[in-house]
């Protein structure tokens, strides 16, 4: 870890920033550090595997400007996609930054709309229902994602 706080930085996009903000999420304005490590395989394994080490690249993202009383959020990914600019590391947490959205699509489709309880048995039907339901909860995220984030901006 020693490395990547020694790691140089550059600044996020603002992509990244409007995105997380969007969400209602966090505002990384600090400079994300990149660095490569390797994972190294499980001492517990046989001996016949002939594991190496993996080489990943670790981007870790502070929230600068936390919210009064809140602690600063603080993002460490790794990632085997390679990572040698501060647009490729922008990427990486650009789509991170979506995990939350995604997350929240799925909860709405499978609680909200209760998708799960159809019981539906064939592709033909399985695909209808979850193409005319993931309207039904793209529409639900949208108004309930837009007025978290209205109501943050008030604030």
């Amino acid at each position: 870890m020693e490395d990547l706080a020694a790691a140089p930085n550059a600044s996020i996009p603002q992509a990244v920033r409007d995105n997380a903000a969007l969400q209602g999420l966090y505002d990384f304005s600090q400079n994300p550090r990149v660095a490569t490590v390797f994972l190294q395989p499980p001492k517990s394994r046989r001996k016949s595997e002939n594991l190496q080490p993996l080489k990943v690249q670790a981007i870790l993202a502070i929230e600068e400007n936390p919210p009064i009383g809140e602690k600063a959020v603080c993002w460490l990914l790794l990632t085997t996609l390679s990572v040698n600019s501060l647009s490729e590391a922008s990427r990486c947490l650009l789509w991170y930054s979506y995990r939350w959205l995604i997350e929240r699509f799925h909860y709405v489709l499978k609680s909200g709309c209760h998708l799960e309880e159809l019981q539906l048995e064939t592709a033909d039907r399985i695909q209808r229902a979850i193409a005319t339901y993931g309207i039904v909860a793209w529409r639900l995220l949208w108004l309930t994602n837009g007025s978290t984030s209205q109501s943050r901006q008030g604030s």
